[in-house]
C-alpha cells in the first residue's frame, strides 16, 4: 500500500490456522471476536491493527466510489448468509424486513436469480424501500390478508428461502410458519441473549425446513464483496449524508425505523447533507 490509496479494511479477522478457520467457520474463530479497531470509525483517523492490515484490507478500484466501498462490509455479510441458503435460480426468496440490510439481501436475491423475490414489513415507508429497491411483492405481515397473498404470490407452495433480518423471537417463529417444505430459513440478526424460540419439531421435521444462521463475514467474503459491491445497486440506499458532526445525529435517525435507511459520514467534511430517495 501507499499514501494516498483508497483502501477498506474489516473491523475483525480471523487467524487461518485453527480448526475453525481450516473449516471455513471464520466467524467463529476467537481472534476473530477479539480483534478491532482503534478508536473507530467515527473520527479522523484510525489505527488498524497489523493482523487486519495482512488479511483484510482492499485497495478499492477506481471504478468503485467510496460510497459503493462503505457498503463492502454489509454485502459480505450478505454474501455468507446467500452462501449458506445456496439460493438457486426460480427458488421463491422471502426477506423478512425492509431496512438497509433487508434490501441489499433483496438485490442479492435478485443477483442470484430468485423469483419471486418477496418483503415483508409493518412500516410503510420500508415497504415503499422495497418497491423502489425492486422486490416482486411487498406485504404488510400486519395485514388481514397476509397469509393469502403470501401464498398466492409463492403459487401456493410458500417461500423456499427466507432471511429473517429484526432480532426478534416474532420475526423468526413468523418465518418458521410459513416455511415451503424443504426450505431454509436463516436467521440474519443475533436475538438478545436471554430470548427463546417456540416452535414445533413435528411440522418443521415432516416440511423438513432447515433453519440456519449467519454472523459477520470473514476476507473470502469481502474480496467477493469488493466485486459485488461495484456490481450491485447500493448508492440509492443511502438516505442521509453527515460530516464527522453529524454523527450524533445519524445514531438518532437509525434508531428510527421510518426515518431513514443508510447515513454515511464523511470525517473531514460534507457541503451536501442530506439525500432523499
Amino acid at each position: 500500500f501507499q499514501v494516498g490509496d483508497r483502501v477498506f479494511f474489516h473491523h475483525h479477522v480471523p487467524c487461518m490456522s485453527c480448526r475453525l478457520c481450516q473449516r471455513g467457520q471464520y466467524t467463529s474463530c476467537e481472534r476473530f471476536r477479539r480483534s478491532g479497531l482503534d478508536p473507530g470509525g467515527f473520527a479522523e483517523f484510525v489505527r488498524v491493527p497489523a493482523e487486519i492490515v495482512q488479511l483484510d484490507v482492499l485497495k478499492l478500484p477506481d471504478e468503485i466510489s467510496d460510497e459503493e466501498a462503505a457498503f463492502i462490509e454489509p454485502v459480505a455479510c450478505s454474501l455468507r448468509a446467500f452462501e449458506k441458503l445456496s439460493v438457486e435460480p426460480g427458488e421463491s426468496f422471502w426477506a423478512i424486513g425492509a431496512g438497509p440490510m433487508g434490501l441489499i439481501n433483496v438485490r442479492l436475491a435478485r443477483y442470484f436469480g430468485a423469483e419471486p423475490i418477496i418483503v415483508s414489513d409493518p412500516v410503510e415507508v420500508r415497504r415503499e424501500y422495497a418497491r423502489q429497491a425492486g422486490a416482486d411483492a411487498v406485504l404488510d405481515p400486519k395485514a388481514p390478508d397476509f397469509e393469502a397473498r403470501l401464498a398466492e404470490v409463492t403459487g401456493g407452495w410458500g417461500p423456499e428461502k427466507i432471511v429473517v433480518g429484526p432480532d426478534s423471537v416474532e420475526a423468526i417463529e413468523h418465518g418458521l410458519a410459513h416455511a415451503a417444505a424443504g426450505a431454509i430459513v436463516l436467521v440474519f440478526t443475533p436475538t438478545p441473549p436471554e430470548a427463546t424460540v417456540a416452535y414445533h419439531p413435528h411440522d418443521l421435521y415432516f416440511k423438513e425446513v432447515t433453519i440456519t444462521h449467519s454472523y459477520s463475514a470473514g476476507p473470502v467474503e469481502t474480496r467477493e464483496a469488493l466485486i459485488a459491491s461495484g456490481e450491485l445497486q447500493v448508492e440509492d440506499l443511502i438516505t442521509h449524508r453527515f460530516g464527522l458532526e453529524g454523527v450524533g445525529e445519524a445514531l438518532r435517525l437509525a434508531k428510527l425505523f421510518d426515518a431513514s435507511l443508510r447515513s454515511v459520514i464523511y470525517p473531514h467534511g460534507l457541503s451536501v447533507e442530506v439525500k432523499t430517495i
